[in-house]
């Protein structure tokens, strides 16, 4: 909900950074391992109870994965590094949640849930996108990742914007996470569910 509020704020400021980094030859696809390692960094801090080593660590994973699409629109964008963010990032979000769960018995089961609807919401995201495309559904925009190419995209409630800012809530009061870890656990349920609404509307029921 909240994404092309985010690319189109940061995008300026992002792409001017990206040219400086392309310039002394810093490839996108290292920013997003860059991103990937410490994202996983902050989720051990976090499983461990260190949370402001984790907010910091978070926050630099975040901006070395705001940059790498920067870097990669710069260059020469390839559909496997686009492929390797949404992988890695969907890897990063689990570890995150499973660190909330490690950190404290209070939080086991809204972690262990949150991890579920999370692989969820990113399996069903990627699914609709996919079929999106291929039926013509969905705003078309230039792609943030593969400059000129399309992109389409399809609201909910809960994407990559909502789900940085839900971990770094977390990170701020992690006491709450077993009530606010339910909450975005709830709230990730319902985007799967719209997703699942979104594709029977778009695409309609395959018959037998």
């Amino acid at each position: 909900m909240l994404d092309p509020f985010f690319a189109k704020a940061l995008r300026s400021p992002l792409d001017a950074a990206g040219a400086a980094l392309l310039e002394r030859n810093i490839k996108a696809n290292l920013l997003t391992w860059a991103g990937f390692v410490a994202g996983l960094i902050a989720a051990v801090f976090i499983g461990v109870s260190w949370t402001s080593l984790g907010f910091v660590v978070l926050a630099l994973s975040r901006l070395a994965a705001g940059l790498d699409g920067a870097v990669a629109r710069a260059s020469k964008a390839t559909d496997f590094g686009s492929y390797l963010n949404i992988v890695l990032d969907l890897i990063v979000f689990s570890a995150l949640a499973a660190g909330f769960a490690l950190a404290d018995p209070a939080n086991r089961f809204a972690g262990i849930a949150l991890m579920i609807t999370l692989a969820g919401i990113g399996v069903a995201a990627v699914a609709l996108q996919m079929f999106a495309a291929r039926h013509g559904v969905g705003i078309e925009i230039p792609s943030p990742e593969i400059d000129g190419a399309p992109f389409f995209y399809v609201s909910a409630m809960v994407e990559r914007g909502e789900i940085v800012i839900f971990f770094f809530i977390a990170l701020i009061w992690p006491n709450a996470f077993p009530v606010i870890g339910w909450l975005f656990t709830i709230a990730c349920a319902v985007t799967i569910a719209q997703r699942v609404f979104q594709a029977r509307a778009a695409f309609g029921e395959d018959e037998g």
